[in-house]
Parts: structure tokens; C-alpha cells; sequence
């Protein structure tokens, strides 16, 4: 009987929250992405009685799993890169690994066991140059090795400006930093109420290449999982075209409070509302360097349920096989936009493996507004209207697209960065490479019976024909 929690996506949700919750405590940021739509892959086809546990990994059918994975690969989005390889030794092969390979799509990358080298500039081109190193190290005993490699890049549809950190008030992160990013004077839209959490203060920044990232800060005492499930439903709204304040700030007290403030004042217009409600927020700058996760560190990452189903396309070997499995990831969220990147690596070894002993560090962190640790998830949404505006011809299939609403990164901030600022005598020209606006439409000229209307008037008022 096979386990059907829910749709792909949904079931890409569930793993996502497990997934950040399970990375620990400290600074950080991987994708969950990445790891499932491996595991996806690897479950294609399985025998029956292995799909219960996958199935339960994964959320939904695994055949279902399979063709989401196989829909984001067809579909280019303009902001994702997404790549899968699979080598393995002749001597381990198998008729059941040749059946399964063979019934991948050809643009995943395969071959004879690589060498370390050649594994390395597989993963730097999957990842466009941002993860130089298949987090894995091969040697002489390395029999097969799956791979996946996941890199996203955009520019914001608004930039941030920037403010003294002093704007931050007192604050829990793990360094100080001077200076901090703002979004001033915004139409509330700061403060939402949701199911997991409640009242949780909220930034959805949006980039031009059709995603966002969604940063949230849950309320004092939430656990992680609680402010992950949060900005999940805040990214939801976002992907709804629902995304605004459900609470207004007249139905809230004046005054400072331990997550935000709320001040009243007078000002004067001739047309308008006669209420108002604007929004400023203060949010660092951070990036998470050489973030590495041991994938078969917890259970709840899936992969040592994969094993069984794994060594079952290996030929047998005396000593018998031994596995690893790791995700390496970087990210940077900065003044003009988001970068991220990860490498995600599955193998299996003849005989003893040498893996370097993972220790987490548990500390416990308050999930307030954005002076204190907080939740940050990169969601992808349909990059039609994107891909029209640059006169992009893509075939498109019917109904939803594929890239609607799926989670690609998902990060806990406790440690920002310096904001960037320009250099004396720096040139203007790189930082404005950032802004890529669109070329301007070109001027149609008015049909006949209009140019001679216009002619008309022109002479009437005195003008030159």
C-alpha cells in the first residue's frame, strides 16, 4: 500500500519544514529542493515494497514526486538552474541500474564513476560557478554517486536603501554590523496574522526573475518549526496575489513593544483616506558561507531511507557497501538582490567510508522582527509573465506552471554582514549593470485619418503644418 500524504508540492512543503528545522540551531542555509527532487529521482520505479518509507519521505506517490521533478527540469525558469548527474563503476553495475538510468530524461548527466576533479566542474557548472566542490570526497573505493546542483540569482524589483544599525535597537545577532537594510514608508504590509504562528512580522522582497524571498519572524518563544511554517503561509499569500496586512494598526496600542513600535500623528491632505497606514522595516544584510549539512545525520532528511533502495541497483560486494550522503550551500541576501546555491551528493562506497564526524551546536534564539534570528525561504512563482515581458518564445504546456510556488532555499539567520557600500572613486558603472530595465516600447506612428485630424488642429491653433 503506498503512502499518499498529498500533492508534490505539498508534500515538497512538508519536507521543506522538516528540513530546516532538522539543520539545527545555528546560522545557516540549504535546500531542501535540491535534496528532495534527488531522492524524487532515485525513488523512480522502485519496487513496491520499498515506495512506503520513500513515499512517506517524500510526501506523496513517488511516481507523482518523479513527474513534478521531471516538469521542473522541462520548464526553464529564469532564475533557477537545476542539474542531476548519475555515475557508477562497470564492476558494480547492475541490470536494475542500466533499467533505471535508462528511463531518466537525457539531460541528466551520466557515465562511469568520475574522478574528484571531474566531479568538481560537474557541480561548479550546475551550480553556475557558486559551489566549487561535490561536497563529497571520492577515492579509489567509490562505486556510485548520485548528484544534484541548484543555483538561483536575481535583482530586486526594488532595491533596499540603507540605514545606521542603530535604527536595529538592541539586538540578539551574533556579530555587530554598522550599517542595515530599509524599506521606508511601504503601505503596511509589515505586521500578518497567520494559523502557525499568529501576529508575525513579515518582509516579502520580490525579484524581477519571478520569485521572492520571504523573511518572517515569528513571536517570542515559537520554535523554529513554528516561524518556518509561517513564512510558508506568508509566501503562500504572496503566491495567491493575496499577500497584504490582514490587521490593521488601529486596532493595535500605540507605543514600543518587543517586537515592533506603533507611533500616531497628524497630517493634512486634501484628497485621500482618512486613515493611513505606512510601514518601515529594518533588516540586515546576511550570507551563509560553505554551509554543509550531513544528510544522513537525522532520519528526517530521508536519506537512510533511501539506502536499501540505493544498494539494491549496486551489484553485491564483499566488504559490502557503506554510504554517504551531504549538501553544501551558500547564500547571499543583500542590497540589490538574493544569490544561492547547493550541492547535494549520494554515494556508495566498497568497504570502510571515512566521513568526518558532524556536530551540531544547539543554541536557542528568540524569533522577533528582524533584530533577532529569523526565517528566510526563497519560493519560486511562474515565470511566464517575466519570460513575456522579455519576448522570451517558450513553449508552454497547459494549466498551472511548474515552477509555481516552489520552495528552492530556506535559511536561519542568526549572524548578518556589512552592507556593501560604493567606494570612493569606484565607477557607477558595474552597480548599474544591476537594473536592467526593459527596453522602452517604440513609438507607433497614428494612423492617416488621425495624422491629418492632428494637422488640422495644429493649423487652427496657428502651428506649422
Amino acid at each position: 500500500m503506498r503512502t499518499q500524504v498529498g500533492s508534490p508540492l505539498a508534500g515538497l512543503y512538508a519536507y521543506s519544514n522538516r528540513f530546516l528545522e532538522t539543520m539545527g540551531q545555528a546560522h545557516g542555509v540549504g535546500s531542501p529542493l535540491g535534496a528532495w527532487s534527488l531522492l524524487a529521482l532515485l525513488a523512480h520505479d522502485a519496487p513496491a515494497g520499498m515506495r512506503p518509507e520513500l513515499e512517506a519521505v517524500l510526501g506523496c506517490d513517488s511516481e507523482e514526486a518523479y513527474a513534478f521533478v521531471l516538469s521542473l527540469l522541462e520548464q526553464d525558469h529564469p532564475a533557477v538552474a537545476m542539474a542531476f548527474g548519475a555515475w557508477i563503476l562497470e564492476s558494480a553495475a547492475t541490470p536494475a541500474w542500466s533499467e533505471w538510468l535508462a528511463r531518466l530524461p537525457s539531460s541528466i548527466a551520466r557515465g562511469p564513476m568520475p574522478t574528484q576533479a571531474e566531479a568538481d566542474a560537474w557541480m561548479s557548472k550546475a551550480t553556475r560557478g557558486q559551489i566549487a566542490r561535490l561536497p563529497l570526497e571520492i577515492g579509489p573505493l567509490s562505486a556510485a554517486l548520485l548528484a544534484s546542483g541548484i543555483a538561483m540569482d536575481g535583482r530586486w524589483q526594488c532595491a533596499f536603501d540603507v540605514a545606521s544599525s542603530d535604527e536595529l535597537g538592541p539586538h540578539q545577532f551574533e556579530q555587530h554590523v554598522e550599517r542595515v537594510l530599509l524599506r521606508s514608508d511601504l503601505p503596511h504590509s509589515a505586521l500578518v496574522r497567520t494559523e502557525a504562528a499568529g501576529i508575525v512580522g513579515a518582509l516579502v522582497q520580490e525579484a524581477r526573475e519571478a520569485y521572492a524571498v520571504i523573511s518572517v519572524v515569528a513571536p517570542e518563544g515559537s520554535s523554529r518549526a513554528t516561524a518556518i511554517a509561517a513564512a510558508h503561509e506568508v509566501a503562500a499569500m504572496w503566491q495567491g496575489s493575496t499577500y497584504s496586512s490582514n490587521i490593521s494598526l488601529f486596532d493595535l496600542p500605540v507605543g514600543d513593544g518587543p517586537d515592533w513600535s506603533i507611533e500616531e500623528r497628524e497630517f493634512e491632505d486634501v484628497s485621500g483616506p482618512k486613515r493611513r497606514e505606512r510601514s518601515t522595516v529594518y533588516i540586515p544584510a546576511w550570507d551563509a558561507e560553505d554551509s554543509k549539512i550531513d544528510l544522513l545525520g537525522h532520519p528526517d532528511y530521508g536519506f537512510t531511507a533511501a539506502i536499501p533502495l540505493f544498494k539494491s541497483r549496486l551489484k553485491p560486494a564483499e566488504p559490502d557497501y557503506t554510504f554517504e550522503a551531504a549538501q553544501a550551500a551558500k547564500a547571499r541576501f543583500h542590497q540589490y538582490g538574493f544569490t544561492a546555491a547547493a550541492g547535494t551528493a549520494f554515494m556508495a562506497t566498497r568497504g570502510a567510508s571515512f566521513r568526518e564526524s558532524v556536530y551540531r551546536c544547539v543554541e536557542r534564539h528568540l524569533t522577533l522582527r528582524f533584530r533577532r534570528p529569523f526565517a528566510a525561504v526563497a519560493v519560486a512563482k511562474s515565470p511566464r509573465e517575466y519570460q513575456d515581458m522579455k519576448r522570451m518564445v517558450v513553449p508552454f504546456r497547459a494549466g498551472p506552471h511548474p515552477w509555481e510556488n516552489v520552495p528552492c532555499f530556506s535559511a536561519w539567520v542568526t549572524r548578518p554582514t556589512e552592507v556593501a557600500l560604493l567606494a570612493p572613486g569606484d565607477s557607477m558603472d558595474e552597480w548599474e549593470k544591476l537594473f536592467d530595465f526593459p527596453e522602452p516600447i517604440p513609438e507607433v506612428p497614428p494612423p492617416t485619418g488621425i495624422r491629418r485630424m492632428l494637422a488640422f488642429f495644429d493649423r487652427f491653433r496657428g502651428k506649422p503644418a
